[in-house]
């Protein structure tokens, strides 16, 4: 998630926005891929919309999850709702 042009927490999760690249598109569908074993109560949508120049990640977790899966991934950064690369 290091490559992530910004995290922002959504009402149900995370939402991560990258630059469009086929590398990145790759690792991302490995990151869902790899994540669907441990983490099945999370919903991962991978979408990019015109004019694709980013990839946007998101991940939906049922309320009891929505606060650990927020502060994990945003634990290193200073802002509550978005950060740069």
């Amino acid at each position: 998630m290091e490559q992530a042009g910004s995290i922002a927490s959504a009402p149900d999760g995370v939402l991560f926005t990258f630059p469009n690249t086929d590398e990145i598109a790759h690792a991302l569908v490995d990151f869902v891929r790899f994540e669907q074993q441990c983490c099945s109560a999370i919903t991962y949508e991978l979408r990019s919309e015109p004019p694709h120049a980013v990839l946007v990640l998101q991940l939906r977790a049922p309320t009891s999850h929505v606060l650990l899966i927020q502060e994990f991934y945003q634990s290193g950064k200073r802002s509550s709702t978005s950060r740069t690369a």
